[in-house]
């Protein structure tokens, strides 16, 4: 992991024509593109299309430059697995006032002592992160629609 970098934009600004900044993303894609296929090579990695794909990091770059909140979701009983520490590097050389977050999903599959314990670790990393369960939100949801249509609200 520690080889892995996610690509950075090239450097832009107002006066760069639209021709100009997509060359100089290619440009910047393709020398991005040799460093991973010579680790693949070196470290047998094995990586997935997204990352030979260019719009899917335009798409990103783009999104992250117009986002003043920039949130990983990751799953909640490994979080450090999926949650990518680059990507949070990336957002801060953007702009010092960018939020990074990480939203463990699935926090229901953990124990109290197991959140407490991962909230005390990204507290102490200065990290911020989030718990959430889709399921226990749809039966909130669920138990409140009941409510409503109980009461003849709808």
């Amino acid at each position: 992991k520690q080889f892995l970098r996610i690509p950075r934009r090239p450097p832009w600004d107002e006066s760069t024509s639209p021709e100009v900044l997509q060359q100089n993303e290619r440009d910047s894609f393709l020398l991005w593109r040799r460093e991973l296929a010579r680790l693949e090579e070196e470290q047998k990695l094995i990586l997935t299309p997204f990352e030979r794909n260019l719009d899917f990091w335009r798409q990103l770059w783009r999104v992250i430059e117009r986002s003043d909140v920039v949130v990983q979701i990751v799953d909640a009983r490994n979080p450090l697995l999926f949650r990518c520490p680059d990507l949070e590097k990336y957002v801060n050389e953007v702009s010092v006032h960018k939020v990074n977050m990480l939203l463990l999903n699935k926090a229901d599959l953990l124990t109290r002592e197991q959140r407490r314990a991962w909230a005390r670790y990204f507290q102490k990393e200065g990290i911020r992160a989030v718990f959430w369960s889709a399921l226990a939100e749809a039966q909130r949801l669920e138990a409140e629609e009941k409510v409503i249509y109980g009461a003849g609200l709808q």
